[in-house]
């Protein structure tokens, strides 16, 4: 990879809090994901959170009762791999701690998530991943693989530009907004009249900063609109995460984790039905 390409995709993150990639993931690549989440949506996989489903259920029955569900990479093989691509790592190593002066390309995965998103399912209100998830250093970052053409009528990503760099953590309360997000509440506080929608082609990547305001509005057409997210982080971020004084639910995927004496743990896998 040659420095001025690396030097732009940090500049533009840095800048915007988000870098959007397109044809990172091939159109093969896309749809063995896409057939991974429906056997994992319809119970294939033993897991106490997802109950089976008859093999003669139909796709849309079989997205249509989960709406995400976290932490696929723990029994697929196929999803893990996704966790760790090659192409995207690339870019991880240049951009998610490229704000950290001494920072030395070390990066770690906290969580991965599979979204259905069928036609009529509701959005996600405004809020920044850094909420739950805190890093201290500001190194938080989502990753977005798209598997279908993600489009502002199916319920894109929405993005507030820039809002990364004050470092404010907003508040979230409960919304009445339940005809277009779901329940989780919602980030308050700020304007949100300069917000653009971020259509991406399938195959497409966002990398965006874990302090960026984001939201997602219901799927209004008859596509389904399914997501591969994962967030990261460097490695040398303690996380007080989940009851832990530094959550070992990680995978290290590019250069040294220095917490590798405390050993790691097995995420438990779990779906969101609503």
């Amino acid at each position: 990879m040659a420095q001025e390409q690396s030097n732009v995709w940090a500049k533009s993150y840095i800048n915007d809090g988000y870098l959007l990639l397109p044809d990172i993931i091939t159109t093969e690549e896309c749809n063995d994901l896409k057939a991974e989440m429906v056997k994992i949506f319809r119970g294939d996989y033993t897991c106490e959170a997802i109950p089976p489903m008859p093999e003669t259920a139909s796709e849309m029955e079989i997205l249509d009762r989960i709406m995400c569900v976290g932490e696929p990479h723990v029994f697929s093989p196929l999803v893990r791999r996704y966790v760790e691509h090659p192409k995207i790592c690339e870019v991880l190593r240049e951009i998610v701690g490229a704000h950290i002066p001494f920072w030395d390309g070390g990066v770690k995965c906290m969580q991965s998530m599979m979204l259905s998103k069928v036609p009529g399912h509701t959005g996600n209100p405004w809020h920044q991943d850094e909420h739950p998830i805190p890093t201290r250093d500001r190194s938080l970052l989502g990753v977005w693989i798209t598997l279908d053409d993600a489009t502002v009528e199916n319920g894109c990503l929405w993005v507030l530009p820039n809002s990364h760099r004050s470092g404010v953590i907003y508040d979230r309360v409960p919304h009445d907004k339940r005809h277009e997000f779901d329940s989780c509440h919602e980030a308050v506080g700020f304007d949100d009249r300069d917000e653009i929608p971020i259509e991406m082609s399938a195959g497409s990547v966002l990398f965006f900063n874990g302090y960026l305001l984001h939201r997602s509005k219901k799927n209004r057409s008859d596509k389904f609109r399914r997501i591969f997210v994962s967030h990261y982080c460097s490695t040398a971020s303690w996380l007080g995460w989940k009851g832990q004084r530094n959550y070992r639910g990680v995978i290290p995927v590019a250069g040294q984790d220095p917490y590798i004496d405390e050993g790691y743990v097995t995420p438990n896998v779990w779906a969101r039905w609503e």
